[in-house]
């Protein structure tokens, strides 16, 4: 259970509080930024090219209430890094996912929920690679809470995003004619100035002005100075989504790679960008393309004859790579056998595998089969096919008690394995 905030503790919340509300609600940290207050994130980078940060919205909730909690991981120049993975941790309330990896624009979340405990909840997050950020959330024990949320959070330096604002007091209840003052200090607003209605809403558009960067979006209510913020990000860059049809295919099959090359809104660039694919494993067809109308560019992945899985790679200017993955050998089969079938407690068999193809041949030299066992101990974990696909291992017994030994053996990238059972007497 949780302790009560002592005297000491309110005098930090308080002080945070009024951090938060010097930064005009704005509670987004990332590392490096060495602030004295308690916001800051712990040490600096290791890896100068990438930036973590983390913002919560709202930065201030209700006891039981909940903020989403926003980490992005980019580039020193603002370009997205997809697939990097986010490690969590908070100190008061509960987040509902811990461990949180980005998208292709570099954005990922998950939702602080309080517990009932008021206190400002410091949530810390960190990189693989060592980066890390923190942010705070102000639960309860607070005056009004101004929501600010922004749809889409990323657009072209022309577009627009659609600002949905919300006022509570403390209690939950919606704060109705209340005054507001929106400012941003990117792109422009086509209002400074709302009043909320009936359900304590308000609506307003951020558009981009060519500018590109990230904006933060700052509301106050004006008759109490209670504030809210959120971020847009304005940017040029693009993105591609890569997929592969089918994603499984056999040791002489196809696949169909198609490329769509979006910009910033999520519209098609339309035609002439140029696309490059790569893959590691079987060949394409037309590696290099431009782009259609509708911003697509296509190609074909053939097997020809290696088994495993394929990486396949496509870039275009001012967009950060896709990959996709292609399981080339989805065709293969195993047959398992064990030489003897049964045998007596301290005694071993010999468990030998066949790997060929659909088509009934050989899957010659290199395949490397995984073995593993219910019972008893194996020679290897592991063995390479020969010339013939055959790969064994020898299963050894210990020298008391009978009963079964269920091996097997697998190609796990494939997805393909089988069993056999040793009885033991």
């Amino acid at each position: 259970m949780r302790r009560p905030v002592s005297p000491g503790r309110l005098s930090t919340v308080l002080l945070a509080r009024l951090t938060l509300l010097c930064l005009a609600g704005l509670a987004a940290v990332s590392f490096g930024c060495g602030d004295s207050g308690g916001g800051g994130g712990g040490g600096g980078p290791t890896d100068p090219g990438r930036i973590l940060q983390l913002r919560a919205e709202p930065a201030t909730i209700l006891p039981f209430g909940n903020s989403r909690i926003v980490a992005s991981v980019r580039t020193g120049d603002g370009a997205p890094i997809p697939a990097s993975q986010i490690t969590l941790s908070t100190d008061l309330g509960l987040l509902f996912s811990t461990v949180l990896t980005t998208d292709d624009d570099g954005l990922t979340e998950t939702v602080l929920q309080g517990e009932g405990v008021t206190g400002v909840a410091r949530i810390s997050g960190q990189l693989a690679s060592g980066e890390v950020a923190t942010v705070e959330v102000q639960i309860g024990g607070a005056g009004r809470i101004v929501e600010v949320r922004a749809t889409p959070e990323t657009i072209a330096p022309t577009g627009e995003s659609t600002l949905l604002i919300r006022v509570l007091e403390a209690s939950g209840a919606v704060v109705p004619d209340a005054r507001l003052a929106v400012a941003t200090d990117l792109g422009r607003l086509d209002t400074n100035t709302l009043t909320t209605d009936a359900a304590g809403s308000a609506i307003t558009v951020l558009r981009g002005n060519g500018a590109e960067g990230t904006a933060t979006v700052t509301v106050t209510v004006e008759s109490d100075g209670t504030s809210g913020s959120t971020q847009v990000l304005i940017s040029s860059a693009r993105r591609i989504d890569l997929t592969a049809t089918p994603q499984r295919i056999s040791s002489t099959g196809e696949s169909r790679i198609v490329a769509r090359v979006l910009d910033a809104d999520g519209n098609p660039v339309g035609a002439g960008i140029r696309v490059q694919m790569s893959t590691d494993l079987g060949r394409l067809q037309a590696p290099d393309q431009p782009t259609s109308p509708l911003g697509i560019a296509d190609t074909t992945l053939e097997a020809d004859g290696a088994i495993g899985v394929a990486t396949v790679t496509a870039t275009a200017e001012r967009a950060d790579p896709a990959t996709v993955e292609v399981v080339i050998g989805a065709d293969l089969q195993i047959v398992l056998s064990a030489s003897p079938a049964t045998i007596t407690a301290g005694t071993s068999s010999t468990l030998t595998a066949v790997v060929s193809r659909g088509d009934g041949s050989s899957v010659g030299a290199g395949t490397v089969v995984e073995f593993r066992t219910t019972r008893g101990t194996l020679s290897a974990g592991s063995d390479p096919t020969d010339a013939s696909g055959t790969a064994s291992v020898i299963l050894t017994t210990g020298t008391s008690g009978a009963g079964d030994a269920v091996v097997t053996a697998s190609l796990p990238s494939l997805g393909v394995e089988a069993t056999v059972t040793v009885m033991i007497q």
